[in-house]
């Protein structure tokens, strides 16, 4: 079963929010203020997705770390800058399960 992303990475913005793309140039610009409003949007998604692949509790919390600091460390690559923020938080996900198996089939 496939997922789309951006099915699963629902952003918990209120209307009058800044946007996400608004929060994500604000952190490229090195705003870490910003980027903390992006990881409290999007923490409780990114942790769902790490624990439906992760047993422990630690290891998972763990990952669900790795995968924001990666974010972080995308958001400030040049090359960046062309991806949404949504695209560069989704590739982290997929690098940081990607050495995982497969989730069992319901």
């Amino acid at each position: 079963m496939r997922v789309e992303l951006k099915t699963v990475l629902r952003s918990r913005a209120k209307p009058g929010d800044r946007s996400d793309e608004e929060l994500a140039r604000q952190a490229r610009a090195g705003d870490v203020e910003a980027f903390g409003v992006l990881v409290q949007r999007y923490c409780a998604a990114v942790s769902h997705m790490i624990n439906s692949r992760v047993v422990d509790p630690f290891e998972a919390e763990r990952r669900v770390i790795e995968v924001f600091c990666a974010t972080w460390r995308d958001l400030q690559h040049p090359l960046c800058s062309r991806r949404g923020f949504l695209g560069v938080l989704g590739h982290a996900v997929a690098r940081n399960v990607a050495d995982l198996d497969p989730p069992a089939e319901l």
